[in-house]
């Protein structure tokens, strides 16, 4: 099944700085939207916040109450996802969110659903992503981006450690239960 998705407008200036170093196979053929491994790395984000919430016990306090059915829970995860940002890849964990529909939009690093802000916009994100220079300093003022942002600040990286997996079988309809 096809996804739905649109890369935010890049200038030439922003490809021409950020992926003159990045070999073409580093990124995915963004026309190909039924190609097996394009969906997958568009589906990564999402696949990342339900794993978190079914062994990690994650769960936004702004969410409507937990669950205790994750059938339930996932149904609310897939409803407050929709009105994330939707992240576009640029390879298997480098992704920049499609919203605003506009140049200029920071490079975000996602793995499961570590999320860390590579840079203000695309070609600082792909100097730090592919680790090249770039010729001067970017000068786009960075923006923020809703949802995305407040998993990569530091702030939030150190409640991480505070997250106590949730007890074995709390899940009424799924085993939760890593054995």
């Amino acid at each position: 099944m096809p996804v739905s998705w649109t890369l935010p407008p890049l200038s030439p200036k922003e490809i021409e700085a950020g992926a003159r170093h990045v070999p073409p196979a580093a990124f995915p053929n963004w026309r190909a939207k039924s190609d097996p491994e394009t969906i997958a790395m568009v589906d990564s984000p999402r696949d990342g916040l339900f794993f978190e919430v079914r062994w990690d016990s994650f769960w936004l306090p702004s969410w409507p109450p937990r669950p205790r059915k994750y059938a339930d829970a996932e149904l609310t995860v897939k409803a407050q996802f929709a009105m994330v940002p939707p992240m576009v890849p640029i390879n298997s964990r480098i992704f920049v969110p499609s919203a605003p529909f506009e140049e200029g939009n920071p490079v975000y690093d996602l793995i499961f659903f570590e999320v860390e802000r590579l840079g203000a916009d695309f070609p600082e994100g792909m100097a730090r992503a592919f680790g090249f220079e770039l010729p001067h300093a970017a000068i786009a003022p960075s923006k923020a981006i809703p949802f995305w942002d407040y998993f990569s600040i530091e702030e939030f990286q150190d409640l991480d450690t505070s997250w106590t997996r949730i007890p074995p079988n709390y899940w009424e309809d799924v085993s939760s239960d890593y054995s």
